[in-house]
């Protein structure tokens, strides 16, 4: 037989489902449902104690698709931790699909990765990651994106990140903490105000206080209206990224009595280009 069930609500914490479901043959099928305020569909089955999904959830009206399976259900709803395999196609968010393999565990409110491996196109991710209290934790985390590395722990809380990470380009590291604000807005390509602390001796005459507005969008980073101040150094001006080549444009340099001003185009490694 079939189980309907029309208008439900479900909530834990500050989560609410709704929606219309019905269960039969062992999967329940979800429509017209909302998680928190996201339009979201999809099924769940079950067999051998495995537990696969498929759906669509929309994420300020940007379609996410993803695909999944956790082994060892029993296991996992008794406390334990079990494999989990994921897969995710957001083509506002992704360039390119995310995978995702690790250990999984849900106990006492938390949600936790113990240990992961995700895949975007070339790029990879690994360590671990824990949802507590509605704060985002990933811990111990190296990420490989083209010939940078970056690698230490991010907290992602209130719609901010804060980090505590080093960067390596070209085999130089830079130790990189602070804030990001407003993260889901840099997510969607729009401006999001940022407060770091650089601290790369190999680079900078000293530690690095940077301020500004960033940009994410088509794999360019930009950061606009930025001040960047290293011991008696003081920059400002327009700054974008793109493919390991930094242009400044307007940039302003100066010194306790010198001031330069005019625009710089530079690689990653540090090499003027013009």
């Amino acid at each position: 037989g079939v189980l309907k069930l029309t208008d439900f609500a479900a909530k834990s914490g500050p989560h609410k489902l709704s929606g219309n479901a019905t269960y039969g043959d062992d999967t329940l099928t979800i429509t017209q449902g909302l998680f928190d305020d996201m339009r979201f569909a999809g099924t769940m089955s079950f067999a051998n104690t495995r537990l696969t999904t498929d759906g669509e959830i929309a994420i300020e009206d940007k379609r996410v698709r993803f695909t999944g399976s956790l082994d060892r259900f029993d296991e996992f709803a008794a406390g334990g931790a079990v494999p989990l395999k994921l897969n995710v196609v957001a083509p506002e968010y992704l360039k390119d699909e995310l995978t995702l393999d690790g250990v999984f565990l849900y106990a006492d409110e938390v949600l936790a990765l113990p240990t992961f491996t995700a895949v975007i196109g070339a790029d990879t991710i690994t360590g671990g990651a824990e949802y507590k209290d509605n704060a985002l934790t990933l811990s111990q985390v190296t990420a490989r994106f083209r010939d940078q590395t970056i690698s230490g722990n991010a907290t992602y809380r209130d719609d901010t990140v804060t980090l505590d990470v080093v960067l390596e380009i070209d085999s130089t590291p830079a130790k990189v903490t602070g804030s990001v604000y407003g993260i889901e807005k840099l997510l969607a390509g729009e401006s999001a105000p940022i407060e770091l602390e650089v601290n790369s001796p190999n680079r900078l005459p000293a530690k690095a206080i940077v301020t500004g507005d960033a940009v994410y969008k088509d794999d360019v980073v930009s950061l606009n209206a930025f001040t960047a101040v290293s011991g008696p150094y003081t920059v400002t001006g327009n700054g974008v990224l793109k493919d390991n080549l930094l242009i400044l444009d307007p940039v302003k340099m100066q010194t306790r009595d010198q001031t330069v001003s005019g625009a710089l185009t530079a690689n990653c490694g540090g090499d003027v280009a013009h």
